[in-house]
């Protein structure tokens, strides 16, 4: 999903209060333990939707800005823990990509961010008459791998090698990167690729995704998939639940450095007709914010998923349409679209 259109929190409804029945999980309610005011600047710009972020070792964090209809220049903010910027990466500073989009991103052990970019090769914005935005079309090239320092700075760009569409990366401790997306193909429906990826952007070892990743019930659906970098030096690819259909369901894979799929877990144990998006990891476990499609939205609820898939937790808040950050020594970090906060909350161990 282009980070243009995250602006909206979910197409044609909403997300709401779960009531979730007494099983063999743990329900809890997290408390605010401190609450910052984003600067307005950086509030007004993000996208409120499945917000991709990068979770930086020095606890600061990496959020995408969503810039004007008509204004390319993608930049990507570093805040920290006080939700104070101390730097940005502006992808409109790096030759040929003035106007560009940002397809994803993800830190480097060592401070060096991954930018995944395509330039945008034409684009125009028509306005209705009273000046909003009645329609807006633009045309991008091919995906590039842009680095930068823990500054900022630009460093370097290559086109990756070979190109696919709709490419989600995450970085291993030894600077290779795992990237999946669509590739060219003659199958019907969309055709999966991942590998692993050298950090000037050439394919190394082509890595080939469990059947719980790819599987496709719904016929010509994509599956969202996110690739997130382990605290144990693997990544885990997974795979979210954004509809409920039939024969759906999350699930992930821990993909070893040399592209190996260690094992794949199977999500379990959450209600029946509820979605699992926004997927977070720390140390061992998997977090989900958890929806289901009625009228309201009352609040916000995490699942927190054992090693083995098993659901552990249902962790509720008061905040409506709450987004997953980061794990920090501060407690877990959220992002509080209706009041533009970072809120850091207190975890209870389960």
């Amino acid at each position: 999903m282009h980070l243009r259109s995250l602006i909206h929190v979910f197409s044609g409804a909403v997300a709401s209060i779960l009531l979730f029945p007494s099983l063999a999980y743990a329900q809890d309610t997290l408390h605010v333990v401190s609450r910052l005011h984003l600067p307005i600047e950086i509030a007004r710009k993000l996208g409120w939707g499945d917000l991709r972020v990068g979770c930086r070792n020095d606890n600061t964090i990496l959020l995408p800005l969503v810039p004007e209809p008509e204004d390319y220049a993608a930049l990507i903010v570093r805040i920290d823990q006080n939700g104070a910027p101390i730097s940005q990466i502006d992808i409109s500073t790096v030759p040929g990509f003035e106007k560009s989009e940002i397809l994803d991103f993800a830190p480097a052990p060592n401070g060096i961010t991954y930018v995944l970019s395509s330039p945008v090769i034409w684009g125009r914005v028509d306005r209705k008459e009273d000046g909003t935005v009645g329609q807006r079309s633009y045309q991008l090239g091919g995906a590039w791998l842009l680095k930068f320092d823990g500054d900022g700075q630009f460093i370097s760009k290559a086109p990756l090698s070979p190109s696919f569409t709709s490419p989600k990366l995450a970085v291993y401790t030894s600077g290779d990167l795992f990237l999946v997306g669509l590739g060219p193909g003659q199958k019907p429906g969309p055709n999966l690729v991942a590998g692993i990826f050298s950090s000037a952007g050439t394919l190394v070892s082509p890595v080939s995704l469990p059947d719980a990743l790819t599987h496709d019930p719904a016929k010509g659906s994509l599956p969202h998939l996110v690739p997130v970098s382990g605290q144990d030096g693997n990544v885990y690819v997974i795979r979210s639940l954004d509809s409920i259909y039939p024969g759906e369901f999350a699930a992930a894979a821990t993909i070893s450095p040399d592209g190996k799929v260690l094992r794949t877990i199977v999500f379990h144990g959450q209600p029946a007709q509820t979605g699992m998006v926004m997927p977070r990891m720390v140390n061992d476990r998997f977090w989900f914010a958890l929806w289901q499609m009625t009228k309201e939205v009352h609040a916000t609820h995490f699942g927190e998923f054992d090693s083995m898939g098993a659901l552990v937790a249902v962790h509720s808040t008061e905040q409506r349409s709450a987004r997953p950050v980061c794990f920090t020594p501060l407690g877990f970090e959220v992002l509080n679209g209706p009041s533009a906060t970072l809120d850091v909350f207190e975890v209870n161990a389960h």
